[in-house]
């Protein structure tokens, strides 16, 4: 699979709930910093997941605030 995954919290050891892929739509809610890593929670409007997503794969368009 070459998504973006989604995820349960901000880590890379939690579980994936989707995929996210260029082609698709993001509403984002907020972020947070773990270990230097900057994770973004938010909504994939194409296919309505939610989770986290880190920020090389996930980059908003406008500010969000912190989780």
């Amino acid at each position: 699979m070459n998504g973006a995954r989604i995820r349960t919290s901000p880590s890379t050891g939690s579980t994936t709930v989707g995929y996210g892929y260029t082609s698709h739509n993001a509403a984002v809610y907020c972020q947070r910093v773990v270990g230097g890593v900057e994770w973004f929670y938010h909504t994939d409007t194409t296919t309505n997941v939610t989770g986290w997503s880190r920020y090389d794969v996930l980059v908003p368009f406008y500010t969000v605030g912190d989780c």
